[in-house]
């Protein structure tokens, strides 16, 4: 992550790909939310990354 380009990266954790990014934005925590389609299979995840003004 640190060496990458754009300070990200994913690493393999029990046979999930688990993201893993920098951000100087706030305290790490941001809320994630998985959009589905009529079928409820995922079509989107959406992480809120939102700093202070």
């Amino acid at each position: 992550m640190r060496a990458s380009e754009h300070e990200a990266g994913v690493i393999q954790v029990g046979g999930a790909g688990i993201l893993m990014a920098m951000t100087s934005v706030g305290d790490g925590f941001f809320p994630v939310h998985l959009d589905v389609d009529a079928a409820g299979d995922p079509v989107a995840l959406r992480i809120d990354i939102a700093g202070e003004d």
